[in-house]
């Protein structure tokens, strides 16, 4: 769901190693370097600071291909919902 090369592109069309964008974002470099190659799931707490402080809409960081992939399990969509939900609170 989450597009970790995308996060991993930001990073490096802004010119900053994994410690100065874990900085910027607050929190630690073993924390970032985990969304960075995908061993850790998407939180909206990153979304937010994301967008707080590169302004980049967090859509740009989902993948398209979401709805096949939860097709075959009603839980995982059930949880897609609330993050939709969710990521949409942040705009209103």
């Amino acid at each position: 769901m989450f597009n970790s090369a995308r996060l991993k592109k930001l990073r490096k069309d802004l010119g900053l190693s994994q410690v100065q964008m874990s900085e910027k974002l607050s929190m630690e470099q073993s924390t970032y370097c985990k969304y960075e190659t995908n061993k850790s799931d998407l939180n909206l707490t990153l979304l937010q600071k994301l967008k707080d402080e590169f302004g980049i809409d967090p859509n740009e960081f989902l993948n398209s291909t979401v709805a096949p992939e939860l097709a075959n399990s009603a839980i995982q969509i059930n949880q897609f919902s609330e993050f939709f939900s969710c990521l949409l609170s942040l705009w209103l």
